[in-house]
């Protein structure tokens, strides 16, 4: 998979409210189980584990087996390709902005 094609699935990830609100509880870090993050929603059990399965694509969390239970946590690096998108058009718009400043500062000197 190349990078544009992890940044599309952590964007599709996130487009939706309730992954959102998933990424939400579990960024304290702790590993929660299905079951304490489906009682935090209105939607079924089943419902969330398709959730936390488009977020485990996407890269953003991991999934742990401890018996019946499957604990899930956000992954340290699952945002990276996010986090280098942003990274490099903030680059692009300080580069811009900066050579704006310069012109300007050389037609008031003008």
């Amino acid at each position: 998979m190349n990078s544009n094609d992890t940044l599309n699935g952590v964007l599709v990830a996130l487009a939706d409210l309730t992954r959102r609100q998933i990424v939400e509880i579990l960024s304290d870090g702790q590993a929660r189980s299905v079951s304490e993050i489906t009682r935090h929603f209105g939607i079924t059990r089943q419902a969330v584990t398709k959730h936390l399965a488009v977020l485990s694509d996407a890269g953003i969390l991991e999934c742990e087996r401890q018996g019946r239970d499957r604990y899930n946590r956000l992954k340290p690096h699952g945002f990276d390709p996010l986090r280098h998108w942003f990274a490099h058009y903030s680059e692009f718009w300080d580069e811009r902005l900066s050579a704006l400043k310069q012109q300007l500062e050389q037609e008031l000197k003008s």
